[in-house]
């Protein structure tokens, strides 16, 4: 006879057990503490065939999340992207957050083909990482917070039907108990904020540091990195470079981005204000170049400021900056996230310039990307234009070296 493990009795993928059983299981699991949530977004995605799931507790004085779990959807860059840009033009968030309890929000109720077509957040990120459609409810709502569930599919699949609905219904009630049983046991606890293990993922270096260095969050790459040798170090919890050079370029660059100034949006002169209605909004960056160090390439910071309010409170109350730093080698960059960072360029335009780095023709890449010829050949003139190059060649140099700005800081 084979060991009784409590851990996996209820699995709703276990033989001869209804998967909605299973379900309720593991959320009064998570509920009590004994499981993740992420295990139950897990099984949300396998019992309803879903692309993503996301669970997520606001605090609704201020806003900002008081927890967040999820399981699929973008990779971890395309979550980076969300909280630092595209969450302030999410036009879901209006439309789903005024619903009662019980009630559902559908989003191909409101967008049609042809808004999510032009609209920015999902022709220029959700769509080119894969997502299309949303359903939602609130789970719980009292004076204090308000708790979402976010039901996500793919541009392959169909979006909820009534009769998926109505199956979702039956454990809705047992997901909002375990949920007030997290939350009740979680209050001697500080608050959760958004779920960094998103970007744990990451193959990029990401890290994020206030205005005096210090570092508040470093992903597991980023660590590998700052204890490589190389020009980038960390020194009693600040991040700082080996040679002097490199420590005052760093220093001058979190100063430029004004991360002291009061308030929760960059100042003034580095607001978005001319960008068009419900245009993605301009981060304003800095970029430090390394010198090379102890036999090792020089190396890339580029830093985005993170201001609380429009990142959802991801990396706390205070302003900071997040840095995503590479090695400069030879080799060409085909890493969304840090091409997009650098170069400022949407996640739909970052994968059509890997996809001409790679030497794929437009028709290739949007039949890869399920768009239209001419939405390729668009994106590829924006980016062109955005990187100051007229040939796929000089496209390709431009990912090897990264970006080289008028207003990049430099050591020395």
């Amino acid at each position: 006879m084979t060991a009784h493990d409590p851990m996996t009795a209820h699995d709703p993928t276990t033989p001869g057990t209804d998967p909605l059983d299973g379900l309720v299981a593991l959320a009064y699991e998570a509920g009590a503490g004994a499981r993740p949530w992420a295990d139950v977004c897990a099984a949300l995605m396998d019992v309803f065939g879903l692309w993503s799931v996301q669970i997520l507790g606001v605090f609704k004085a201020n806003g900002s999340p008081m927890f967040s779990f999820g399981r699929g959807g973008p990779p971890a860059a395309g979550w980076l992207q969300y909280i630092t840009t595209y969450h302030a033009i999410n036009p879901r968030i209006p439309l789903a957050t005024p619903i009662p309890l019980g009630a559902w929000f559908h989003d191909h109720e409101h967008f049609d083909d042809t808004f999510v077509a032009t609209h920015p957040f999902f022709r220029d990120y959700l769509v080119p990482w894969g997502g299309r459609h949303m359903s939602a409810t609130k789970l719980i709502d009292t004076d204090e917070f308000v708790v979402f569930v976010g039901l996500h599919r793919s541009v392959d699949m169909q979006p909820m039907s009534a009769a998926e609905i109505a199956r979702f219904e039956r454990v809705r009630s047992h997901l909002s108990r375990a949920l007030a049983l997290f939350v009740a046991v979680q209050r001697d606890h500080p608050r959760m904020l958004a779920d960094h293990a998103l970007l744990d993922p990451l193959d990029q270096a990401v890290l994020a540091v206030h205005s005096t260095r210090l570092i508040g969050y470093c992903n597991p790459a980023a660590d590998r990195l700052l204890r490589s040798g190389g020009a980038l170090c960390e020194r009693d919890g600040f991040l700082d470079a080996q040679e002097i050079d490199g420590s005052r370029a760093l220093a001058s660059a979190l100063f430029e981005l004004e991360l002291d100034l009061d308030g929760s949006a960059p100042s003034p002169a580095a607001s978005p204000s001319a960008s068009p209605p419900h245009a993605a909004p301009e981060a304003p960056r800095r970029v430090v170049r390394l010198a090379p160090v102890g036999g090792q390439p020089g190396q890339i910071v580029v830093l985005l400021p993170v201001h609380p309010d429009p990142s959802l409170h991801a990396f706390g109350d205070h302003p900071c900056a997040v840095a995503v730093a590479r090695p400069l080698g030879g080799e060409v960059c085909l890493d969304p996230l840090l091409i997009c960072t650098a170069y400022d360029l949407t996640p739909a335009e970052a994968l059509v310039a890997i996809g001409v780095a790679q030497g794929h023709t437009p028709e290739r890449i949007a039949s890869d990307r399920r768009v239209s010829i001419a939405t390729v050949r668009t994106q590829l003139r924006q980016v062109y234009e955005k990187l100051g190059v007229i040939r796929q060649s000089e496209l390709v140099r431009m990912l090897v070296q990264m970006p080289r700005f008028a207003s990049e800081v430099r050591p020395g």
